[in-house]
């Protein structure tokens, strides 16, 4: 599933209007959920899939398939674990929004680049 979290807030501290992909299913009534971006940075490859030694898999937009309209970089790095409390009030206050779900097979693609990203805890690959 993909979110539109109205001021997101990251672990540093910083806020602001992110796309969020909900990663895996609700464990202990929390979900695992990456960021997205669709700024180009010079050391990021556009090469389509998983670059999990970078912490990113690349989508070229715009893809119907995958849904992003532009190209896309899915930060695999520091992935958060969130409440299903907390995704659902956010929705509920109009504060994100569902904005689509996305196919089982990208899913799966995501899923396992995650499972191999250098920056994933036993914590997180539980939630997948």
């Amino acid at each position: 599933m993909v979110l539109f979290w109205q001021q997101f807030g990251f672990a540093d501290g910083g806020h602001a209007n992110k796309l969020l992909i909900v990663m895996g299913y609700p464990r202990n009534n929390c979900c695992l959920v990456v960021k997205t971006t669709s700024q180009e940075k010079s050391w990021r490859d556009k090469d389509e899939g998983c670059h999990n030694d970078k912490g990113y898999f690349f989508v070229k937009g715009p893809s119907k398939i995958k849904w992003f309209s532009m190209d896309t970089w899915v930060i695999m790095e520091q992935p958060y674990i969130i409440s299903c409390d907390e995704i659902k009030a956010k929705i509920d206050s109009g504060e994100a929004a569902i904005k689509t779900t996305l196919g089982n097979q990208f899913v799966a693609e995501l899923r396992n680049c995650l499972r191999n990203s250098l920056d994933i805890s036993p914590e997180q690959l539980a939630h997948l």
